[in-house]
């Protein structure tokens, strides 16, 4: 599908935070499964409500993982033949050369916290009438990668505009 890979590049992934929130993240929401010995005794009583309590107490872990595997599923690849795939956590997305003519880098303004803007860097991959064809958050991928990317889309597909 397609041909040589040019440039590949999958982000770090996991949850954005240090390792040490991490760890605090995981053992708070860890603290309701320490409640299920004490429900022991209680299981010959319910047999069928106790163990529904038990799969309550693992949901906030479960939470946890399924998004960290989820922020973990982001893919960029450039193709030798112009073919961009960007993998998302739900769908993977091939953008052909008829599919893009521009690629927009662009800082949107989410609003302002304690004084300070907030702003999310995208990249937009434009059509030739100017619609959105695919977008990717820059905070996803390092600004080497970034930079990698663009220099083998460059090599890839001349004619595509860079802004």
């Amino acid at each position: 599908m397609g041909g040589e890979v040019l440039f590949q590049a999958g982000n770090k992934g996991g949850l954005p935070f240090s390792g040490c929130m991490k760890v605090f993240m995981f053992v708070m929401f860890s603290i309701p499964i320490f409640a299920i010995p004490t429900t022991f005794p209680l299981l010959p009583e319910h047999p069928i409500l106790i163990p529904l309590v038990w799969l309550l107490f693992c949901f906030p872990v479960a939470v946890l993982i399924v998004l960290g595997r989820l922020m973990g599923r982001y893919a960029l690849a450039v193709r030798r033949d112009g073919i961009v795939e960007i993998v998302y956590p739900f769908r993977t997305l091939r953008l052909g050369p008829a599919d893009f003519s521009r690629v927009v880098v662009q800082s949107a303004h989410l609003g302002y916290a304690q004084g300070m803007p907030i702003r999310r860097p995208d990249v937009k991959f434009a059509r030739h009438d100017d619609s959105i064809a695919a977008s990717v958050a820059m905070n996803a991928f390092s600004a080497q990668q970034w930079q990698d990317f663009l220099a083998a889309l460059r090599s890839a597909r001349p004619d595509v505009r860079i802004d």
